[in-house]
């Protein structure tokens, strides 16, 4: 293989993994632009509740119906958004937090939204348990230590 050989096929080699970082830039600018659509479908969603809850409190008609088919439709609409949050994760070599769904970058030890440490998932749920226990004792033990 001459010289110019080995500089067109090194050219060639970059021109194509140019192209595949565009295309993987497109796919998630795609899967945000979604993203963004559902978070607005979602933030609707909870103005339609909130929108039936007063008027079913104020005018004590019974919307009951509508309050649970709005339910649903939130429900849905956070499992899609979670779905899709972990799909853009992906493409970009993210993780999520297990504490509030935030997007992390790979190398993360605690989340820069809620601060939480990055364990594995199973490790989670007893750390929520103990933060909360954690929350609860301190303020009364400030409160103790200001009596005395």
């Amino acid at each position: 293989m001459g010289f110019m050989d080995k500089v067109l096929y090194n050219a060639k080699n970059v021109a194509n993994a140019a192209s595949e970082k565009a295309g993987e830039v497109y796919e998630v600018g795609k899967l945000k632009l979604r993203l963004a659509s559902l978070n607005g479908d979602l933030d609707k969603a909870y103005g339609q509740l909130g929108r039936l809850t007063y008027e079913e409190k104020r005018t004590g008609a019974d919307n009951a119906l509508l309050i649970d088919a709005c339910l649903t439709e939130i429900d849905g609409l956070l499992e899609d958004i979670q779905g899709l949050t972990a799909e853009i994760s992906a493409a970009t070599g993210e993780k999520i937090c297990p504490h509030c769904a935030e997007s992390v970058p790979a190398d993360a030890a605690f989340c820069p939204k809620c601060g939480a440490k990055m364990d594995a998932e199973p490790a989670a749920a007893p750390a929520d348990s103990a933060d909360d226990e954690t929350y609860v004792a301190l303020p009364e033990e400030s409160v103790s230590g200001e009596e005395k």
